[in-house]
């Protein structure tokens, strides 16, 4: 229990989605692809993610939703 919340303290409050190659260093990207500044490649398409439930309280998706290919589901994952 106590490695699993060493590991929530050190993920930023602040969420990137599909952050690109591009995001602020007080927040936590991901991107489906690979980059130098993403710390979690995932396909925001698929139904679950793998981020911790209730633990961002920003969460940020600038030019995303026109790639996604169920917005319902997005929304309701966000």
């Amino acid at each position: 229990m106590s490695h699993f919340i060493s590991y929530m303290t050190k993920i930023p409050k602040k969420l990137e989605l599909g952050c690109g190659s591009q995001k602020p260093s007080d927040y936590y990207g991901v991107d489906v692809n690979k980059t130098e500044v993403v710390d979690l490649v995932q396909d925001l398409n698929k139904e679950e993610w793998d981020l911790p439930s209730n633990h961002f309280h920003t969460v940020r998706a600038i030019d995303v939703f026109e790639h996604i290919s169920t917005p319902t589901s997005f929304m309701e994952e966000v």
